[in-house]
């Protein structure tokens, strides 16, 4: 333990808002450091050098944030507002809530046991994860009324993969990808909301979408034919084929967008 707090590669959550060939953005990344023995974590901003510039919140109880597109707001899990159940870290329920990056303008947005954030590319929309009787529906949110939709539209919980993994968002924030537990990688399309499955990627394990390109070409990850193996399917599409077998770790995490037109 430094200090009074406890930094490590697997609890700090980080998201870049900018790039920066001078000076040092005191909002440079977005962490939930643990500050004691009991794991607790509060929101707070760093700068380039990983140097905490403000605390965001207070309670003890923040998870998973996630920067939105212009860097204003950040939206993350929070135990606030109910009861402590549990002393033990990530095991108390959570609802979703934006914050200001000056630490103004703190709003509740969903009110079911939630988590896992990620905005769509426009900034108006949120996915999250609930979790409810032993299950995990990943659920759409407008971020300026509230307003919830599951993702599929059909009310019953979408099977999710890893615990509930994070959506993958296209360029035009008209679709986003999610694993699914047992089988392929599934999209959704908005504004209908129908969902369906990537060809091909049933038959591998663990497929999970990393990135969608800026050409609209969605790469996914999974355990094809024998290894780890990255993919990649038109439009979220097509069958995938084959890009690469490299370890997770060295996978790409962002296209470079000048490349395309």
């Amino acid at each position: 333990m430094i200090g009074t707090m406890l930094l490590t590669v697997a609890d700090i959550a980080i998201a870049i808002t900018q790039s920066q060939t001078h000076g040092c953005a005191s909002d440079a990344f977005v962490a939930t450091p643990w500050y004691d023995a009991s794991r607790r974590t509060n929101l707070v901003l760093m700068d380039c050098h990983l140097h905490i510039t403000r605390v965001l919140t207070h309670d003890g109880r923040s998870l998973d944030p996630a920067f939105s597109p212009d860097g204003r707001q950040i939206a993350f899990a929070d135990g606030r507002d109910r009861p402590s159940s549990s002393t033990e870290f990530q095991t108390e329920p959570t609802s979703i809530y934006l914050i200001n990056t000056d630490g103004t303008g703190l709003r509740r947005l969903t009110r079911g046991n939630d988590r896992s954030p990620t905005w769509s590319s426009d900034g108006r929309h949120l996915t999250f994860v609930r979790e409810h009787s032993h299950k995990a529906e990943l659920r759409i949110v407008d971020v300026a009324t509230g307003r919830e939709t599951a993702a599929d539209r059909t009310g019953q919980p979408s099977p999710l993969g890893q615990g509930g993994s994070a959506a993958v968002w296209n360029p035009s924030h008209t679709a986003f990808a999610v694993a699914t537990r047992r089988g392929p990688v599934r999209v959704v399309r908005l504004p209908s909301g129908k969902p369906h499955d990537v060809p091909g990627t049933a038959l591998a394990s663990q497929a999970i979408p990393w990135l969608w390109t800026t050409d609209d070409n969605l790469i996914i990850e999974g355990h094809f034919k024998g290894g780890f193996t990255f993919v990649v399917s038109h439009h979220g599409t097509a069958t995938p084929t084959r890009l690469g077998q490299v370890a997770s770790y060295n996978g790409p995490k962002a296209d470079n967008p000048t490349h395309w037109p």
